[in-house]
């Protein structure tokens, strides 16, 4: 099933047949998001899309079509065209536009979270998924499908012309839109028609206005050689036209050339370019190459349920917290996987013996007092009974593909330690002390983890891995009186195990605001000590170069603040 959002999307979703995937306009990531989440949390795997536009061509493309409503002379229009191409062109009170196109460079940022949280993302062409690529920087990619849906044209019977014909299509923009492209070829001798949903051209512009329903469209087309596609981030129109057997010019940021041989490419915001590619497509017929293969459908990982399949045991901490652990327990009781062993070790607080008896999977071991989460993890660990280990707070989540996912990179690898990427919920709370959903960061704990890496301050949470209890045995258990026992822990384990990654967000840390211990001890003094006296590598000048940014780093965060900032923020709090 497509989840649109928005109208472009909801009419380009048409195209893209029977798929588990979620399609929006830029102005409703913050809606895709959400719907991504909870597919997450529902174990579907999705396609994500964004019909992303180039801004610096919209600015560019909107500063043109004033500049043929305010300037009549051809030759001041070249001037002051050329101004534009340069970006030297004065606007909003008389600063460059070059200014307004560097405040648009980012558009893609946004939609970070939005594709980190699908299997796969969809894209109208490469062309377009090279600047998308660029958020992840370091951090895996979901794989990447090209798509390309047809889009209906006019097929036209055509005939001999009897004069140069150039029709501009635009049939989902209005005139300013194109009002750049019909300036550009103002010194042609022969039809210029523009094929736009609204508006006109200043009468200085010697180009013909229509409408797609307009019958006189057929008639241009029949005798037309050329078609300027003027959509700047879709081939479709591009590619149908090329079928036809026109010459075809396209803006270089649609990638119709992947899908087509003979396309003309133009930079957008050059319109003499414009002029070229013309004459030389007014020659040269484009022809129609391939369409890539619909999506294939999306599974998540499937490990068969088999008795040799080893165990995984999740050990739950919890304390003073029913209602988290609760949902915790509901989470664990949702895997795909076949064999989980659940202990929930309640360190001291109140009796959560009703809680645990709703879930039969579940088992109980109440200590007494309370020693601590990391005590508690070890009471669990000592108790379980799984080849296969994972520790999971009672205030954070995992959805349903968590070890499934795990367990199949494990035991496809030989490996004996796994993780995945989380994502990082904030919650606010209301007067009445329910829970609103204030952001999200997806790139916080959604990196790998080398060797130096673990050695500085790893970026991998121990509720994120899932590692065969071995280790335990062999390097050791976490230091009891340490703030940052984990990151202690991932120095001696990268010493000996090299951690495979699943790039998927399979878990959620959920920061609540009820003022984690992380948040008040001074965990700077707590990592320079471990740096000094359990890891010390005197030896190794850039890792002490990095150890010293990362203590830097550390000192700059704010007492009783999270020490990750959301990068995805909701501005209007729904429920969480």
């Amino acid at each position: 099933m497509i989840t649109a959002l928005g109208a472009t999307a909801r009419a380009y979703a048409h195209g893209l047949g029977d798929i588990e995937a979620i399609v929006t306009d830029p102005a409703s990531i913050a809606q895709a998001v959400l719907a991504a989440v909870g597919r997450r949390e529902r174990g579907e795997p999705f396609y994500a899309m964004v019909l992303f536009e180039d801004k610096r061509l919209g600015i560019t493309y909107r500063a043109a079509g004033q500049v043929c409503v305010q300037t009549t002379d051809p030759d001041m229009r070249s001037v002051v065209l050329n101004q534009l191409s340069s970006g030297d062109l004065l606007v909003d009170q008389g600063k460059p536009i070059r200014g307004m196109w560097a405040e648009t460079t980012d558009v893609t940022g946004p939609a970070y979270e939005f594709y980190a949280l699908a299997d796969a993302i969809l894209v109208r062409s490469y062309t377009e998924y090279a600047w998308i690529a660029r958020l992840f920087e370091r951090r895996p990619a979901p794989p990447v499908v090209c798509v390309a849906p047809e889009r209906p044209v006019p097929a036209v019977r055509r005939r001999q012309p009897e004069r140069l014909g150039v029709v501009i299509w635009a049939p989902e923009r209005d005139a300013g839109f194109v009002g750049l492209h019909a300036a550009a070829l103002a010194d042609l001798h022969g039809e210029v028609t523009c094929v736009v949903g609204s508006g006109t051209l200043p009468p200085t512009i010697p180009a013909t206005v229509m409408t797609p329903g307009d019958p006189r469209v057929d008639e241009v087309l029949a005798r037309a050689t050329c078609v300027v596609c003027a959509e700047p981030n879709d081939p479709a129109d591009a590619v149908a036209f090329a079928s036809l057997g026109y010459g075809v010019v396209a803006p270089v940021t649609a990638g119709a050339h992947e899908f087509a041989d003979g396309v003309q490419l133009w930079n957008g915001h050059f319109p003499y370019h414009l002029y070229t590619a013309v004459v030389t497509a007014l020659g040269r017929p484009a022809a129609f190459r391939e369409r890539p293969a619909p999506p294939p459908p999306l599974r998540a990982p499937v490990v068969a349920d088999a008795p040799d399949l080893p165990t995984v045991s999740v050990v739950i901490p919890t304390f003073n917290r029913p209602d988290l652990l609760t949902n915790v327990l509901a989470a664990v009781g949702r895997q795909t996987y076949p064999h989980v062993e659940t202990i929930v070790v309640n360190d001291g607080g109140v009796a959560v013996d009703d809680v645990v008896a709703r879930f039969p999977f579940a088992r109980l071991i109440a200590k007494a007092e309370n020693a601590g989460a990391l005590r508690a993890i070890e009471t669990g660990l000592h108790n379980s009974t799984g080849a296969y280990v994972m520790f999971l707070p009672d205030d954070d989540t995992i959805y349903p593909d968590h070890v499934s996912r795990l367990m199949a990179a494990l035991l496809r690898s030989g490996a004996a330690v796994a993780h995945a990427s989380a994502l990082l919920r904030y919650l606010g709370r209301t007067e009445t002390g329910a829970d609103v959903l204030r952001g999200f960061n997806a790139r916080v704990f959604s990196q790998t983890l080398t060797r130096s890496e673990g050695l500085v301050a790893s970026p991998v949470s121990v509720n994120q891995c899932l590692q065969h209890r071995r280790i335990f045995d062999e390097i050791g258990w976490f230091l009891n009186d340490s703030a940052v026992a984990d990151n202690e822990f991932h120095m001696r384990l990268v010493q000996r195990y090299t951690p495979i990654f699943v790039p998927n967000v399979t878990c959620e840390f959920r920061d609540h605001q009820r003022g984690s211990l992380g948040k008040s001890l001074d965990l700077g003094a707590a990592l320079k000590a471990v740096y000094e006296e359990q890891h010390p590598f005197p030896g190794r000048a850039f890792l002490g170069e990095m150890r010293r940014q990362a203590l830097e780093n550390v000192a700059r965060r704010v007492p009783g603040e999270s020490p990750f900032a959301p990068t995805f923020v909701i501005s209007q709090t729904p429920p969480a």
